[in-house]
């Protein structure tokens, strides 16, 4: 008689996994590692090929961004960028080689993590400040703008006057882009 000896399914270590992998790594960079077990492997009437497991991603928003190999290592398969997307969801499945195969799936969370990759933009091009001649110490003269795609962890800015006050007439406020008269 040919009895199917394939008696379990294949069953991940976790519920959902979770990773991250920084944004602009380069393709094939490693995010993290699934595992799935076959209790056939234990079963004396089971073959090898019964508790082989293999992986694939079938699902998810990062469907075709990631690959998977034979050990459940999920790798990037190509540059990713958090401005456009900060997360994925993947579906990977673990099936088994047997004659009647059998299969079980879990989600994969994968956080883009930032990386300071933008530069800040101003919100003006120009800024044409007036101030009046002789004005008191910290008059107020503009609000300088700028801002960042990156994410507000990476994005903190610092404001400093780089040139054009060679008498230190002004000053900035580092935080605020607040510029005031200094004498």
């Amino acid at each position: 008689t040919d009895v199917d000896e394939n008696l379990y399914t294949p069953r991940f270590s976790e519920f959902v996994y979770q990773g991250s992998v920084p944004e602009n790594k380069e393709k094939g960079t490693s995010v993290l590692q699934v595992l799935a077990m076959d209790n056939d492997k234990f079963n004396d009437k089971a073959s090898p090929t019964d508790y082989k497991v293999v992986y694939s991603i079938r699902n998810g928003t990062g469907l075709g961004l990631f690959t998977i190999d034979d050990t459940g290592v999920i790798s990037t398969n190509e540059v990713l960028d958090r401005e456009s997307q900060d997360h994925y969801w993947l579906t990977v499945y673990a099936q088994d080689e047997g004659a009647v195969p059998r299969s079980a799936f879990v989600d994969v969370y994968v956080k883009v993590t930032d990386v300071n990759d933008n530069v800040p933009q101003s919100m003006r091009p120009v800024y044409y400040p007036e101030v009046m001649e002789n004005s008191e110490k910290d008059t107020s003269v503009i609000l300088v703008q700028a801002s960042d795609e990156d994410h507000p962890e990476s994005n903190r800015l610092k404001f400093e006057i780089t040139g054009g006050n060679p008498q230190g007439f002004f000053v900035i406020d580092p935080f605020t882009g607040l510029i005031t008269t200094n004498s």
